[in-house]
């Protein structure tokens, strides 16, 4: 009779634990402390193809495309690789110097750059478009370095600081907009002078794998 008395409390007790059990793990998936981001870059790769146009520029005239391939580490850090080929050409107020006065200032046009550079996302959030339509946004800094090829084919160490904003599309795609600065050390003829080639670029970025999952779903 003992043993039939502690056998059944063993039974009820191995009861009880399995529906606490139940019942805690029906409680994590309904309820959220903090609620869960809709776009998650952890773990994944982007491919980020771009278009761009020098903004300083008074005397030549350039636009850009490239690709960066970036890898987040965390939804905040990322690192990645990047090339842009340049086309340039001199302005019309260069030609228009050169015909009055006589002068022709010496300037570089751009052929290439590549290098890499480290991302940090501080600001995350949300934009309410049309209706009911939430877009969800990130804003980032970026710093690099690099080599920046000028026309007559030499090389220039390049230094590289930037912010830019992520709009996310679907789980795989994100509209890009960033501004950047590329610094590098020119040398002309009349001495070196420091450069700065401020661009501005839009991409698409595709991530990869294309979705993400959490491990219990809203």
């Amino acid at each position: 009779m003992r043993l039939f008395r502690t056998f059944s409390a063993i039974i009820l007790l191995i009861l009880i634990s399995t529906h606490a059990f139940a019942q805690t793990e029906e409680f994590e998936k309904n309820i959220r402390i903090i609620q869960q981001k809709s776009f998650i870059k952890k773990g994944r790769f982007e491919a980020l193809p771009s278009f761009g146009i020098s903004l300083n520029e008074t005397l030549t005239s350039h636009f850009n495309t490239g690709i960066a391939v970036n890898y987040y580490f965390t939804d905040q850090i990322s690192f990645g690789l990047s090339y842009q080929k340049y086309f340039g050409e001199m302005s019309d107020l260069a030609t228009e110097v050169g015909d009055d006065f006589q002068i022709y200032p010496e300037k570089r046009l751009i052929n290439q750059y590549i290098g890499g550079h480290a991302a940090y996302t501080p600001i995350y959030g949300k934009l309410l478009v049309v209706d009911n339509f939430i877009v969800y946004y990130d804003l980032y800094v970026t710093a690099g370095a690099g080599a920046t090829k000028t026309a007559k084919r030499t090389q220039h160490f390049t230094g590289n600081i930037g912010i830019g904003m992520k709009f996310f599309v679907f789980k795989f795609l994100a509209l890009n907009v960033e501004f950047n600065d590329y610094i590098y050390n020119e040398n002309f003829q009349s001495g070196d002078e420091i450069m700065n080639n401020f661009t501005l670029s839009f991409g698409l970025g595709v991530f990869v794998p294309p979705g993400f999952d959490y491990k219990y779903q809203k």
